[in-house]
């Protein structure tokens, strides 16, 4: 017997049987068994995340015999500790995701006539954190005072100014200004009556961060005069 481009449907267990009029012999049973490599059912989707939340890649295939799957991060470490392959299911979980879990995840799914792969990236959003606060300063009447304020997050925040107790962000207003390349608040020809406190602000898509320090407390920066 011979099977032309078998198909999965002709997988099973085949008989040959021999009969002429003084008897029927039959074979022991012989299995088909019809290869098929790896095919996705589901693939991974981008994931975009908080940090310290979970997140689950999905990975769905199909296959005879049924494919092993594996993960692997591009260029970099999977999570040690936190990374999880759902054997049910295939699927990827991270739990307590943080900022250097972003990448790509892949996806491998193998059998041996065949592999496939598919891929997702993962984007980590952070809340605001400063790398560099604002100093006190001792200014002669009439200099220029330059406050400086860097900041970290994801996605980039933005960096606004504005005068202790007064809701309005300054941008060149009462002589404020913003450095082309670092968020610096500029005031140029410092007069006394100007001397209240600065504070900043930082605004991303999700989270605003007023300037505290870990007690409560804000940090400001001050202009005293001589």
């Amino acid at each position: 017997m011979c099977l032309r481009q078998a198909q999965k449907s002709d997988a099973g267990f085949y008989q040959c049987v021999a009969s002429n009029s003084v008897g029927e012999r039959i074979s022991k049973p012989a299995r088909l068994s019809v290869y098929e490599k790896p095919k996705f059912l589901v693939e991974p989707r981008n994931v975009v995340a908080e940090v310290n939340s979970s997140v689950l890649f999905e990975c769905k295939v199909s296959g005879e015999p049924l494919p092993t799957i594996s993960w692997k991060k591009r260029d970099g470490q999977m999570p040690i500790g936190r990374a999880y392959v759902a054997r049910d299911r295939g699927g990827l979980r991270i739990d307590r995701v943080q900022p250097q879990d972003s990448g790509e995840y892949i996806c491998f799914a193998k059998n041996p006539v065949g592999n496939v792969e598919s891929s997702a990236h993962l984007h980590i959003n952070s809340p605001p954190l400063f790398t560099k606060l604002p100093q006190n300063l001792r200014l002669i009447p009439g200099k220029t005072a330059i406050f400086e304020c860097e900041a970290f997050g994801q996605p980039i925040p933005r960096i606004f100014w504005s005068k202790e107790g007064d809701q309005v962000f300054l941008f060149f207003t009462f002589s404020f200004g913003i450095d082309a390349e670092i968020p610096n608040a500029v005031i140029p020809n410092l007069q006394r009556a100007r001397r209240n406190t600065k504070m900043r602000e930082l605004l991303s898509i999700f989270h605003v961060i007023l300037t505290t320090s870990h007690h409560g407390e804000k940090l400001t920066g001050h202009v005293q005069f001589y």
